[in-house]
């Protein structure tokens, strides 16, 4: 049986919302931050709200909201809206290319809440909203593996 891992700090649902409402206008602290790599690099995982597009693969051609579940030794990113949400598994040799903020023409993530990381791999390149919070995280997962 598969468990469902910790959400990571930047990557707040509503329930949490609801029943920490505090959560709101603080954001997540940097040990906080730091915890969460620190277990994925120890073996554990964490999910990150995620807005996804590439222009390879099975991916989708424009920004979808998801979650990405980051742990090792391969991330995999989940559709949020689907009847068939099938995890797709990030390319293992992705190299993060630059990290930019979200704009209105990102159709999607919130630009005051996003940023997006921008990975380039032998097939193409692979486009990420991510929690700005979260974005350390991922961009040094991405470096690590």
């Amino acid at each position: 049986m598969r468990t469902h891992p910790q959400p990571a700090a930047g990557s707040r649902s509503a329930w949490h919302l609801l029943t920490h409402p505090r959560a709101i206008w603080t954001a997540p602290s940097q040990p906080q931050r730091e915890a969460d790599l620190g277990a994925v690099l120890a073996g554990g995982s964490r999910t990150v709200a995620c807005f996804l597009s590439a222009d390879f693969g099975p991916y989708p051609r424009r920004l979808r909201q998801g979650v990405l579940r980051v742990e090792l030794p391969t991330a995999a990113w989940r559709p949020f809206w689907s009847l068939r949400r099938q995890d797709l598994a990030l390319p293992a040799d992705l190299v993060v290319a630059g990290v930019r903020d979200a704009s209105a023409s990102d159709r999607g993530p919130k630009d005051w809440l996003f940023q997006v990381v921008v990975a380039r791999c032998p097939e193409g390149t692979l486009t990420m909203a991510v929690p700005t919070a979260d974005v350390a995280m991922v961009t040094r997962y991405l470096s690590a593996t």
